[in-house]
C-alpha cells in the first residue's frame, strides 16, 4: 500500500476527493421544495400568505413550491427558473407578479390555478402546462407542445410553439404554429313551452340555443330530481317544480368553451280536470253543459236523485260563486260525469270551494259529500270529502277513516278544502283555506268500484249546498301548492295565478265617450263606443257587439257612414275588441242627447251610459270654437299618445280658432285672423286616473299652465291657426282644453271652446333606486325602489293610479361570475303599490351569490292600451349584491364509521346555501367561474369542548366547486382533530378523553354554518385509540395467533373499543426480530379487527419442528422503520396509523410507539416453559 509524505494513504485520500465529487453531484441535482405560504423563501420576506422579493429570484436546480394556502409572491425582479419548475397547488391559488422578466428554461407544471404577471417579457421551455392566465407587458414566447389553460393578455407578441394550445383568450393573434381559442357565447330564450306535465312526460327545448361560434350546443339539467335532458327533448321526474335547463358549448381546437347558460321552466302539478261552474245558461240535462277547462277533459251532464235520471226542471248555473260564477245543489241534483273515478281512485288531490249548511252522519256510507262511493257491504270504496254530524269534513277509502277537519265547514261560508291520497301508503290530508288542519293512513291500493258523480256520494246521499272551481290533480300536492292556490283564488285569479276573467253572455252595458260633450257645428265629432263587462267597467267585454246610435234634439245630426263598422248610425265592434269609434257632425246650433237603440246584439244587461253631459249624455254644438289639428288648414285630429316630459314636435299639433260660415254652417271658417299675442286660456283634465296631481303639470308653447287654465300667448295666422307644442310632465290619459272670448268681424261677442281627445301619456322610463347595500345574502329579503319619470328624470306621480293601476315587473340579469359553473339565480318578489310615481319591493331575494343588475319594465307593456312601454335597469355592471351564501351546512364522514381517532384524518363537506337551504352554485372557487365568489373558510370546533384541535384551520376558497366543498381523506394535506397534548399525555376526564366535536366554518364574508335557527353542523365523537398486540405461545408445527385489540382511553383506563370493525394490518407492516433458538424465519397473516379484536396469525416456523421465539411489532408510521420498544428494528412498511400509537413499553414517557410482543413457538402450556418469556411491551 503507497503513502504520501503525511502518512495518509492513497486509497483513503481517493476515497475522500471520490465523496467529496459525489457530493457536488448530489447538490447539483437536488431539488429545492418549499411550502408555501408557511416555508421561507431566499431574499424575500412573509407577511402572512404573501412573499415581497426585493431582488432576482433565480432558481438553478429543480425547483417544486407545494402550496398549502392561497399564496402571492411579488418580485422586485427577474424570476428565472433554470430546471423543471413545478407548483402543486393541492386546490389553492399561487399568483406571482414580476416587475422584470420571467424565464422557466425547463419542464413547467403550474398546478390547477397559477396566474402570472409581468411587465417585462415571459418565456417558457416546450412541454409546459399552466393552468391559470398571464399578463405580460412585453412578448410571450411558449414552447412547443404546452397547455395554457387560461387567458393570455400581452402588450409585446405572442408567440406560441407548435403544438401548443391556449384554452382561453389572446389579446393578439399569436405567431409560431400554436393556437389560441376564440371566446364564444350563448344565446338562449325562454322557453316557450306549456307548465304541465306528469312524472315521465316530455317536452322539446323551445326555442333552441345558438353559439356565436356556430357550434352545436349540447343540454343538460341542473335539476335532475325534477327533469332530465336527453338531446332536445326534456323528460320530467317530478310531478312539480322548477326545471332549470342548462346549455353548454364545449369548444373546440378553435373555440374556448362558453359559459353555461340557463334557463328556468316553472312545472306546475297536472291538472287532469278543472270545472269552473261558470255556465251562463240553466243546465238543462244536456249532454256536456258542464265544462271542463282542461283541455280533451271529460264534460259533465246536469242529472237528478240517486238514480241518475234526467231533470224535470232546469237547475240555475253561476250563482254567485267564490270566484265568477258558482253551482248550487240541492241535495237532489248533480253532475254527471264519465270517468270520474279512473281520475280519483289512486294517488290524486282534489280541490274545490264548498259553501253548505248542511250535516251528514258519523259513517262515511250514510253522509253527503262531493264525490265517490259506497260499496254496500263491501270495503271497496272510497270517500271524498263526505261532512259528518258535526259538520266536519273527511276522505277515506274503504272502512278506516283518513284525514277529517278540525273545524266545521258547513257555516254557510265559502271555504277552500283540498284534499289528497296517496295509494301507496294510504297517507291522507285535509287542508281548509290553505291550512292543513289533518294528516292521517286510510287503506292503501285502488278503487275499483266505478263512480262518475259531483255532488253526491254514489249509493249514499247527495250533497246540498254550492261548489266551486272543482279541480283535480294527479299528484298529492305540497303544502306550498295548496297555500299558492288557496292564495291565487281567493284573489280572483285562477289557480296557477293567471288572470280570470268571468264569462258573460254579453256586455253588462255599453258607454257612449267624448272629450268634452261640446262640438262645433261645422266640424265632425268623433264617438268611442266602448262595451263593458262590469258596473265600473274596469273589466271589458271582447265577445263582439252590434247596433245603432241614437241622436234625441232638434238640431240636425249627420252620421258618417264610413265610420264604426256599419252605415248610417250603426256601429260594429268586432269580436276580440272591445271599442270602435264613429264620427257624427251635429250640424246645427243646439243639443242632443246620445244613446243605442233597441235591441244590441248581444243584449247588454244594463242601459247605455256616457261620460260626458249633464244631463248625461248631453252633446252641445256651438257655430264657433277651437279645433285641434295636426294641419294649419285641417279639421279635428287625434293627439296620438305621448311621453312624459318630451314636447310634442314643431308643427305637429295646431290650435285652430274656427265658426260656421255665414253661407253655410257646415263649413268652418277662421274665427281669429291674422293675430299675434292672443292670450287664450288653456287647461287639461285628468281622465284616468281621474284626479290631476297639484300643480301645473301641463306646458303650452312653454307656459306652464294649471288644470283650471292659464293665459298662453299665441299667433294666429290668416287660416286661423296656430301652432302649439304640448308637455305634460306627468302620466295618464289627460284632454287639453282651450277657451277664449272674441268678437268676430260684424258680429257679436262669443266665447270660443274646445278640448283635444282623451290622448295617453305614457313614463319615459323607470328608475332603480335605494337597493340594500351589499353584501346581501343569497334568498334573503332584500329592498329596491322603482320610481315612474319622465323624460328628464322627473317622477310621475299618477302612476299606479290609474281605474286598473299600471305597475312595474322586476326581473335579474346575472352579471358575476361568468364561466361554464355559474347559474343565474331566480329572482323572487314583487313590488308594492306605487304611491308618488314610486314603488318599493321589501321582499325581494335571489337565489344565488355573485352580482346582478336588476329591470323594471312595465308590466301590462302597453300604458293604458296605448302601445307605449317603459324600462329602466340599475346599469350592466352588476351594481346589486354582492350577494354571499346565507349560511353554511357542513357534514362530517366519521373516520371509523361510527367515531374518529384522535388524529385521524376524516372527511367532510361544507356547503354554501341560501336562505331556501338550496345551494348557491356560485359559490366556486375553480377556474370555472370569474371572478371566484367562494372565500377563504375558518373551519373551528363549534362544541368548544377545549378537547384538542384541527390539523388545520383554513379552507381555500379554491376547494368549492359549485357550492360544495368535498375534502377527502386521500388530500395532500388531511383534516384530522388531535387531543391536547396527545403525544405526551393521557387526558385526564371522559370529556377531553372522548370528546364529540362539531365541525364549524365561517369565511372571511362571516357566512357561518351557525347562522340558521336550526344549523347543520357535522359531528363526530373522538377516541383516544391504541393497538394492544399481546404475547402468544404454541406448538413449532402450527400456526401461532397473537391477540389483537383496539382500545380507546376513557379518561382513566383502556378498555375495548369494540365500535373498531374497520382496522386493518397488512403483513408487510408486521416487523419480525431477535429470533432465538432454532427457529429462522416465519411470516405474519394480514389481520382485520371485528368488533375490536382479531390475530395476528404467525405461520409455521423454518426450520420444520424448529423451536425458539421472535419479536413482532407493527409498524404503525409512515416510514419503513418502526418505533416499538424493541431493540432491533428490521424495515418493514407503516401502516399510516400513527393515531393507534401509544405508551408501549417502557422505552419512552411518550404515547407515540408502536405495539410489539413476543411469539415462542415449542411451549404448550405455561407449566412446561422451556424458555423465559419476556414481559409483554405495553
Amino acid at each position: 500500500m503507497n503513502f504520501n509524505s503525511s502518512g495518509t494513504s492513497v486509497i483513503t485520500r481517493c476515497v475522500r476527493i471520490c465523496f467529496f465529487l459525489a457530493v457536488l453531484l448530489l447538490f447539483a441535482g437536488v431539488t429545492h421544495a418549499q411550502s408555501l405560504p408557511t416555508g421561507a423563501l431566499a431574499g424575500c420576506t412573509r407577511s402572512g400568505s404573501t412573499y415581497t422579493c426585493n431582488s432576482n429570484i433565480v432558481y438553478p436546480n429543480n425547483t417544486t413550491y407545494t402550496l398549502t394556502g392561497n399564496t402571492a409572491i411579488t418580485v422586485s425582479g427577474n424570476f428565472e427558473a433554470s430546471q423543471s419548475f413545478t407548483v402543486v397547488t393541492n386546490g389553492f391559488t399561487l399568483t406571482l407578479t414580476v416587475t422584470g422578466n420571467i424565464d422557466l428554461k425547463n419542464s413547467t407544471n403550474l398546478g390547477a390555478t397559477v396566474n402570472i404577471s409581468s411587465n417585462g417579457s415571459f418565456k417558457t421551455a416546450n412541454n409546459a402546462v399552466i393552468n391559470g392566465n398571464l399578463s405580460v407587458g412585453g412578448d410571450v414566447d411558449v414552447g412547443t407542445n404546452g397547455t395554457i389553460n387560461g387567458n393570455i393578455t400581452a402588450n409585446g407578441n405572442i408567440k406560441l410553439g407548435n403544438g401548443t394550445v391556449v384554452n382561453g383568450s389572446c389579446n393578439k393573434s399569436p405567431s409560431g404554429g400554436g393556437t389560441c381559442k376564440n371566446n364564444q357565447t350563448i344565446t338562449f330564450g325562454a322557453q316557450t313551452t306549456p307548465r304541465t306535465y306528469a312524472v315521465g312526460g316530455t317536452f322539446a327545448i323551445n326555442p333552441t340555443a345558438t353559439a356565436s361560434s356556430g357550434l352545436g350546443v349540447t343540454y343538460s339539467s341542473t335539476t335532475a330530481t325534477i327533469c332530465t335532458v336527453s338531446g332536445t327533448t326534456v323528460t320530467m321526474t317530478a310531478a312539480s317544480g322548477t326545471c332549470t335547463i342548462a346549455a353548454n358549448q364545449a369548444g373546440n381546437s378553435t373555440y374556448s368553451a362558453a359559459p353555461q347558460v340557463t334557463q328556468s321552466v316553472v312545472i306546475d302539478p297536472l291538472l287532469l280536470s278543472d270545472w269552473r261552474m261558470d255556465e251562463t245558461t240553466a243546465y238543462a240535462g244536456v249532454a256536456g253543459e258542464v265544462t271542463n277547462n282542461v283541455s280533451g277533459g271529460t264534460n259533465g251532464t246536469a242529472r237528478r236523485s240517486a238514480n241518475n235520471l234526467p231533470l224535470t226542471a232546469a237547475f240555475p248555473g253561476n250563482i254567485s260563486g267564490k270566484l265568477c260564477g258558482g253551482v248550487g245543489f240541492n241535495g237532489v241534483n248533480y253532475f254527471e260525469v264519465a270517468g270520474l273515478s279512473s281520475q280519483l281512485s289512486g294517488t290524486a288531490s282534489l280541490s274545490f270551494w264548498v259553501n253548505t249548511t248542511q250535516i251528514g252522519t258519523n259513517s262515511s256510507w250514510t253522509s253527503p259529500g262531493v264525490t265517490g262511493v259506497e260499496q254496500g257491504g263491501g270495503g271497496n270504496d272510497i270517500f271524498w270529502g263526505w261532512i259528518n254530524a258535526t259538520g266536519k269534513m273527511a276522505l277515506n277509502k274503504g272502512n278506516t277513516l283518513g284525514a277529517q277537519s278540525t273545524s266545521s265547514i258547513n257555516d254557510g261560508t265559502w271555504r277552500h278544502i283540498v284534499l289528497s291520497r296517496n295509494q301507496s301508503t294510504g297517507e291522507t290530508k285535509i287542508y281548509v283555506n290553505g291550512v292543513l288542519e289533518s294528516t292521517r293512513n286510510s287503506e292503501t291500493g285502488l278503487v275499483t268500484t266505478a263512480f262518475s258523480s259531483l255532488g253526491r256520494m254514489l249509493n249514499a246521499r247527495n250533497l246540498s249546498g254550492a261548489l266551486d272551481e272543482v279541480k283535480v290533480f294527479a299528484p298529492v300536492l305540497s303544502n306550498t301548492q295548496v297555500l299558492s292556490i288557496y292564495a291565487n283564488e281567493s284573489a280572483g285569479k285562477n289557480w296557477d295565478g293567471s288572470a280570470r276573467v268571468c264569462p258573460v253572455s254579453g256586455p253588462h252595458h255599453l258607454e257612449i265617450l267624448h272629450a268634452s260633450g261640446t262640438g262645433l257645428t261645422c266640424a265632425a265629432s268623433t264617438l268611442t263606443v266602448r262595451a263593458c263587462a262590469d258596473a265600473a267597467c274596469t273589466a271589458l267585454y271582447t265577445g263582439g257587439v252590434s247596433g245603432t246610435l241614437t241622436a234625441t234634439g232638434t238640431p240636425t245630426v249627420n252620421w258618417d257612414g264610413t265610420t264604426g263598422g256599419a252605415a248610417g248610425a250603426g256601429f260594429v265592434i268586432a269580436s276580440g275588441a272591445s271599442s270602435v269609434t264613429k264620427n257624427v257632425q251635429v250640424a246645427s246650433v243646439g243639443t242632443v242627447v246620445f244613446a243605442t237603440s233597441s235591441p244590441l246584439s248581444p243584449a247588454a244587461s244594463s242601459a247605455t251610459t256616457c261620460n260626458f253631459g249633464s244631463p248625461s249624455c248631453t252633446f252641445t254644438a256651438s257655430s264657433a270654437g277651437f279645433l285641434f289639428s295636426n294641419t294649419a288648414t285641417g279639421n279635428t285630429f287625434t293627439i296620438p299618445p305621448q311621453v312624459a316630459g318630451t314636447a310634442t314636435a314643431a308643427n305637429a299639433v295646431f290650435l285652430r280658432a274656427v265658426q260656421s260660415a255665414s253661407t253655410t254652417a257646415a263649413v268652418c271658417t277662421p274665427a281669429i285672423i291674422s293675430q299675434n299675442g292672443v292670450g287664450v286660456t288653456m287647461g287639461y283634465s285628468c281622465n284616468n286616473p281621474s284626479s290631476c296631481q297639484p300643480g301645473s303639470l301641463l306646458t303650452v308653447n312653454a307656459t306652464a299652465v294649471p288644470p283650471s287654465g292659464g293665459s298662453v300667448s299665441m299667433n294666429f295666422d290668416a287660416n286661423g291657426s296656430s301652432p302649439i307644442t304640448l308637455n305634460y310632465a306627468d302620466v295618464g290619459q289627460i284632454t287639453v282644453t282651450a277657451s277664449k272670448s272674441i268678437t268676430p268681424t260684424g258680429g257679436t261677442s262669443v266665447t270660443l271652446n274646445g278640448s283635444s281627445n282623451a290622448f295617453v301619456v305614457a313614463p319615459a322610463k323607470f328608475a332603480i333606486s335605494g337597493v340594500t347595500a351589499g353584501p346581501i345574502k343569497a334568498g334573503a329579503n332584500f329592498a329596491a325602489t322603482v320610481t315612474a319619470q319622465t323624460s328628464g328624470s322627473v317622477a310621475t306621480p299618477n302612476f299606479g293610479k290609474e281605474s286598473i293601476p299600471e305597475g312595474a315587473t322586476l326581473t335579474r340579469t346575472k352579471y358575476q361570475p361568468t364561466g361554464t359553473n355559474s347559474v343565474s339565480g331566480t329572482l323572487s318578489g314583487s313590488l308594492g303599490s306605487f304611491n308618488s310615481g314610486e314603488a318599493t319591493a321589501s321582499a325581494l331575494a335571489y337565489t344565488e351569490v355573485g352580482s346582478i343588475d336588476l329591470t323594471a319594465t312595465l308590466t301590462s307593456g302597453s300604458y293604458l292600451g296605448s302601445g307605449l312601454t317603459a324600462t329602466g335597469n340599475t346599469g350592466s355592471t352588476g351594481a346589486v349584491g354582492t350577494f354571499i351564501p346565507d349560511h353554511f351546512d357542513t357534514t362530517v364522514t366519521p373516520g371509523c364509521g361510527t367515531f374518529t381517532y384522535a388524529g385521524q384524518p376524516f372527511a367532510f363537506t361544507v356547503t354554501a346555501r341560501n336562505a331556501s337551504n338550496a345551494t348557491t352554485l356560485n359559490y366556486d372557487g375553480t377556474v370555472n367561474t370569474s371572478p371566484n365568489f367562494a372565500k377563504v373558510v375558518t373551519l373551528s370546533e363549534g362544541n368548544a369542548t377545549g378537547a384538542g384541535s384541527y390539523s388545520f384551520t383554513s379552507l381555500a376558497a379554491s376547494n368549492f366547486n359549485q357550492g360544495v366543498a368535498s375534502y377527502s381523506v386521500a388530500a395532500a394535506t388531511p383534516f384530522s382533530f388531535s387531543l391536547t397534548n396527545q403525544t405526551t399525555a393521557l387526558p385526564a376526564t371522559t370529556a377531553l378523553a372522548t370528546p364529540t366535536i362539531k365541525l364549524r366554518a365561517v369565511d372571511t364574508d362571516g357566512v357561518s354554518s351557525n347562522s340558521p335557527s336550526t344549523p347543520t353542523e357535522g359531528t363526530t365523537q373522538i377516541r383516544r385509540g391504541r393497538l394492544r398486540l399481546s404475547n402468544a405461545f404454541g406448538s413449532e408445527k402450527s400456526a401461532l395467533s397473537l391477540p389483537l385489540q383496539a382500545q380507546y382511553w376513557t379518561g382513566n383506563t383502556w378498555i375495548l373499543n369494540s365500535a373498531d370493525s374497520r382496522t386493518s394490518i397488512a403483513p408487510a407492516n408486521v416487523a419480525l426480530s431477535g429470533y432465538t433458538g432454532a427457529i429462522t424465519g416465519t411470516t405474519a397473516s394480514a389481520v382485520t379487527l371485528s368488533s375490536g379484536a382479531g390475530n395476528l396469525s404467525l405461520s409455521v416456523p423454518t426450520p420444520a419442528n424448529a423451536t425458539g421465539s421472535v419479536f413482532v411489532a407493527i409498524n404503525l408510521g409512515a416510514t419503513t422503520t418502526d418505533v416499538s420498544c424493541l431493540a432491533s428494528h428490521p424495515a418493514s412498511t407503516g401502516a399510516s396509523k400513527a393515531w393507534q400509537r401509544a405508551q408501549n413499553g417502557n422505552c419512552a414517557a411518550t404515547y407515540d410507539r408502536d405495539p410489539s410482543a413476543s411469539a415462542t413457538f415449542g411451549i404448550y402450556v405455561p407449566e412446561t416453559k422451556k424458555i423465559f418469556h419476556v414481559r409483554e411491551q405495553f
